[in-house]
């Protein structure tokens, strides 16, 4: 018979696989766009690759703080099991739930990539070499 606790632990580490992922990508992304990026692109666009690498950093945060909540989650599993039946609602150690900080991940990491590509895009129309 399975342990009651299975899927709420596959589903954690699930969850810490995605965020690591994800975690990783932006991180090759952040040091590609600083040490790829043409510096004169970068005085035309300024504002739009800061803002980019601004939100890849806040979903970097939010993503250590999924990270991070998931072992504390796990030697907690039967009480936070028996008070909110679903993983995204188990607040991590300053009562944030886990669904607010994957949202957020995903949300700045959307912006981030939004304004890369608002940035490639104004770099391009003004240098279209």
């Amino acid at each position: 018979m399975l342990d009651p606790l299975h899927p709420y632990l596959e589903a954690l580490k699930l969850l810490k696989d995605w965020s690591s992922t994800l975690l990783v990508l932006q991180t090759g992304i952040l040091a590609a766009i600083g040490g790829f990026i043409d510096k004169d692109k970068i005085k035309r666009g300024n504002r739009l690759i800061i803002t980019s690498m601004l939100f890849f950093s806040a979903s970097i945060l939010m993503a250590l703080h999924v990270i991070g909540t998931i072992p504390w989650s796990t030697q907690k599993l039967p009480e936070l099991v028996a008070k909110y039946k679903d993983i995204y609602q188990f607040p991590n150690f300053i009562g944030i739930p886990i669904g607010f900080l994957a949202f957020g991940q995903h949300f700045f990491f959307i912006l981030a990539v939004g304004f890369f590509l608002a940035f490639v895009i104004v770099s391009l129309k003004k240098d279209p070499r």
